[in-house]
């Protein structure tokens, strides 16, 4: 038996035509619908857990799921594509399908990769790791390159060398973050390919928090529970709205250094009455930030103003297995060994995805943040007015967005920033 191990580390030319534009708009809006599917099952698979945080990648696994979209055939490529939101082509060449695949990906992991200045750390890697004597199509691993820029490297799965070169290459590329993702006893002889991409982010504020003013304040996890946490502050000018579509949330961005990216906060607008009516306004805005519906706000300067921000410093790490949650979005067949069709990478239909996993991890001070995310496909053988003070001492949301791409790179809750 064989099998084939695709994984996926979540951290991202300004000068772009007007077609790769178009491109770039089609995918972060077909990744804004396959988080808003994903997203909820997550929230309530940690909560059912008894998870307070979550961070997660869509954008992540959305790439993990493209690569291997390219080697999908059959119902299995057609599930594949309606869970990524593909749109459906009006034409036989698939030329609307081909602008995501192709344009869309080569314009981010190609064209906008290894972005490493003063401003900022954004890096996108990919690599295809195959086994010595396996047969892997050209043509796929020539897709792979051209549109996720990645190179093809030999390897011989049988030695454990194989696992601690693939851990350590991750390592790396993740600048520590994420280590050890392959644990042992996963590879082996039968073991055909391993398909990596790595996302690494770490920017400064454009306005740094103040050490000096962080102090001690009372979080308010949940009716019965507060928690004491360094609470990081600032005032000055920032862009905020109060979406109504979130029941009058505010929506807060922060600039990272260079504004090629920003930190997007929700914060459900403050309630005067129980605690467990705050609670309840929470999930009401968790539901509908996280649904395929929403968008995020397209700030104007409008938006812009004097105010005083309140936010705790906090770290987390969370673990997700996604086959679960991919099996409820549609996408079957992949999972069964009897029905799976991966034709397009081997030239056989004898490959199977096994199990999805992903980490995500985050850190947020008063320099910045650092992410970092990691997703794991196995595959085997058959197998009103705004209140000028934003005060986060309550459960809040948060994403990372690239403004340039419009992909959002990370998303999130916190719901008690103690806990890591």
């Amino acid at each position: 038996m064989k099998k084939l191990w695709l994984l996926s580390f979540a951290a991202m030319k300004a000068t772009a035509t007007a077609e790769q534009k178009e491109a770039l708009v089609v995918l972060s809006h077909a990744n804004r619908d396959f988080s808003g599917q994903l997203m909820p099952r997550l929230v309530e698979k940690a909560t059912n857990d008894n998870c307070d945080n979550l961070v997660v990648s869509s954008f992540g696994l959305n790439t993990v799921l493209s690569m291997l979209y390219l080697g999908a055939r059959g119902s299995t490529r057609d599930q594949i594509k309606k869970g990524l939101a593909l749109p459906i082509s009006s034409s036989n060449n698939n030329s609307d399908e081909k602008m995501i695949t192709e344009l869309g990906f080569r314009e981010i992991f190609v064209n906008n990769n290894n972005n490493n200045n003063n401003e900022y750390t954004l890096e996108m890697v990919n690599r295809i790791y195959v086994q010595e004597e396996s047969i892997v199509q050209q043509e796929y691993k020539k897709r792979l390159q051209e549109n996720f820029g990645a190179t093809a490297v030999n390897i011989d799965f049988g030695k454990q060398e194989a696992r601690d070169t693939i851990n350590e290459w991750i390592s790396t590329k993740t600048r520590k973050k994420i280590n050890d993702l392959i644990p042992p006893g996963e590879l082996g002889p039968l073991t055909k390919s391993v398909l990596v991409n790595a996302i690494y982010f770490k920017g400064e504020w454009e306005n740094k928090f103040d050490k000096e003013l962080t102090i001690p304040m009372k979080f308010y996890c949940s009716s019965k529970v507060t928690v004491d946490v360094p609470m990081m502050f600032r005032k000055g000018k920032y862009k905020m709205v109060q979406d109504k579509r979130l029941g009058g949330a505010s929506v807060l961005e922060i600039p990272y250094k260079g504004q090629r990216l920003s930190m997007i906060l929700f914060l459900s607008r403050n309630n005067n009455d129980s605690d467990s009516d705050e609670a309840l306004l929470f999930q009401e805005m968790e539901s509908k930030a996280f649904s395929s519906s929403y968008e995020i706000p397209d700030f104007s300067e409008k938006s812009l103003r004097t105010m005083k921000v309140w936010l705790p410093k906090f770290r987390l790490e969370t673990s997700h297995n996604l086959k679960d949650p991919l099996n409820a979005m549609g996408m079957t067949d992949m999972f069964r060994a009897e029905r799976a069709d991966f034709s397009g990478i081997n030239g056989y239909k004898d490959l199977y995805v096994s199990s999805v996993l992903q980490k995500a991890f985050i850190e947020v001070n008063e320099e910045g943040s650092e992410a970092a995310a990691a997703t794991a496909a196995i595959m085997m053988t058959r197998g009103f007015a705004i209140d000028p003070e934003f005060l986060c001492n309550r459960p809040f949301l948060f994403a990372i967005k690239d403004n340039l791409t419009g992909v959002t790179l990370f998303t999130g809750r916190v719901t008690n920033p103690t806990l890591k």
